[in-house]
């Protein structure tokens, strides 16, 4: 019976072997009483194995190997799998359940943890109304692994001041996850936190309108803010028989800039062209850092009207300045002469209409919008700056 019995057991062991994952070892068979029995060791490598008998009843020695895959989020793990057996860690992981479970059997498990990606913000450069952003990625484990499909539904460039949902959806074997992330992107600094000097050391306010940052105030510098301080040709204080006091007109309303002072090419020129940065922006008369805006700049802020950009005072009839952009009316200067203080505001624009006139924003206090009229270029009219 002993000598039966022992070949009973090589012939099973040597024959589930090729069946069993690795670190596994089985033996079955009958024991003297003729009660059978099953036992299984799991074991790490180099790890000692010991005998021993599990007394199973009448059990009929069978062994299933199996596999399986799992793909959990991170905080799930250690993940309870089947009755109360736990994984604790990513990988291959073999599992020997007992034939109380049902049958005795060996399953080999791949288990894949996600950990979603963090929600993201970022500050969006100036002159910008969406921009790209690098998204911070999940992290799959095991590291390195490929198994896992990951995917997005991510946008090419996200709304600044707007927070998108960014979708993951991760797939493996039949099992699939998904969770999102938050992408917030926020304007860049601007309004009352934020001023700016010029050469002259005069400091203006800012204001954000739009996705624009623009100065509050009229320009009253009379040098370049070039490194090298060079004089501004044409930088003019209002001065007329009615309102003589030029001290007062300088501090309320700023200077009036020919089109060619404020793009910064020779009086009269009319074939030098100004220079641009690699975005195609000007910086002539402005502070380093900033730009001289176009014609569709200062249309985009007119939404409301004409009323939203003046201010509430100074004005034949007043605005409601809702926008806060504060315009005055600090009139223009024309072939000599200068016109409709307290009426008009004119703002130098870098677009050209033709060889000899340039696009102007005109604010007239008995008009309900801005115009965008040519102008002279050798006329002279205000400034107001936008953020590089």
């Amino acid at each position: 019976m002993k000598k039966r019995l022992f070949v009973l057991m090589l012939l099973i062991v040597g024959s589930l072997t090729s069946m069993a994952q690795s670190g596994f070892v089985f033996a079955a068979g009958n024991t003297a009483n003729n009660s059978s029995y099953s036992f299984g060791q799991l074991f790490i490598d180099n790890q000692t194995t010991v005998n021993g008998i599990l007394s199973e009843g009448l059990q009929q020695p069978f062994l299933y190997v199996g596999t399986d895959t799992l793909l959990v989020y991170a905080n799930q793990v250690p993940l309870e799998y089947r009755n109360s057996i736990f994984i604790n860690q990513e990988g291959d992981t073999t599992f020997y359940l007992l034939p109380s479970l049902g049958i005795d059997s060996i399953v080999s498990v791949m288990l894949y943890s996600v950990l979603c990606p963090q929600d993201t913000s970022v500050i969006a450069a100036y002159n910008q109304f969406a921009t790209p952003v690098t998204l911070p990625v999940p992290s799959i484990l095991p590291s390195g692994t490929s198994s896992v499909a990951t995917s997005n539904d991510e946008l090419a460039e996200y709304p600044v001041d707007d927070t998108t949902t960014v979708t993951w959806t991760f797939a493996v074997s039949d099992k699939s996850l998904t969770c999102n992330q938050q992408v917030m992107v926020f304007f860049p600094i601007c309004g009352d936190t934020m001023t700016v000097t010029d050469a002259n050391g005069f400091v203006y306010n800012t204001i954000r309108i739009g996705y624009l940052c623009w100065t509050k105030e009229n320009l009253k510098s009379t040098n370049y803010d070039d490194g090298f301080q060079t004089p501004i040709p044409v930088a003019l204080i209002y001065n007329s028989p009615m309102y003589p006091d030029t001290m007062s007109n300088l501090n309320t309303f700023g200077r009036l800039y020919s089109w060619f002072s404020t793009m910064n090419i020779p009086e009269g020129n009319l074939t030098a062209q100004p220079l641009t940065d690699s975005l195609g922006f000007v910086q002539g008369v402005c502070p380093q850092g900033w730009r001289v805006p176009t014609a569709a700049e200062l249309q985009s802020i007119n939404a409301g009207g004409s009323d939203a950009l003046r201010t509430t005072t100074m004005w034949l009839i007043p605005g409601t300045n809702t926008t806060d952009f504060s315009a005055l009316p600090a009139g223009i200067y024309h072939d000599g002469r200068f016109y409709n203080l307290m009426g008009d505001a004119y703002f130098w624009t870098c677009s050209n209409y033709d060889e000899i006139n340039a696009l102007v924003g005109q604010l007239a206090y008995s008009c309900s919008d801005m115009s965008l009229p040519y102008r002279e270029k050798s006329d002279a009219a205000s400034v107001r700056c936008v953020k590089k």
